[in-house]
């Protein structure tokens, strides 16, 4: 398990334009993922858990429409001032745009 830092729950973003504007000026929270590195990427081995002994995803933990939240994970991930992932009901990311 990998440590990860982005958005704290509950304060995700509506859209990726939000979470890049504001995603640097908001509260973060560690999270555990399956990938090998701190900056998540479009696998499956990179289901997020809120907790390291892999008991809750993030999506069981959110409960409701995860695909439609925007988290940001701040730099050094991505190019720029960090990236706006969306997540998909399996709890690994589907879409990361660069802010």
């Amino acid at each position: 398990m990998t440590e990860i830092t982005m958005t704290a729950v509950p304060n995700w973003f509506n859209s990726s334009t939000d979470a890049c504007s504001n995603g640097a000026s908001t509260a973060t929270q560690t999270y555990y993922s399956e990938g090998t590195t701190a900056c998540l990427a479009t696998s499956t081995s990179n289901v997020v858990w809120m907790d390291n002994a892999k008991k809750t995803t993030l999506n069981a933990y959110v409960q409701y429409q995860i695909y439609q939240k925007w988290f940001y994970q701040p730099n050094p991930c991505g190019t720029g001032n960090g990236v706006a992932v969306q997540f998909n009901s399996l709890s690994y990311p589907t879409t990361i745009n660069n802010c």
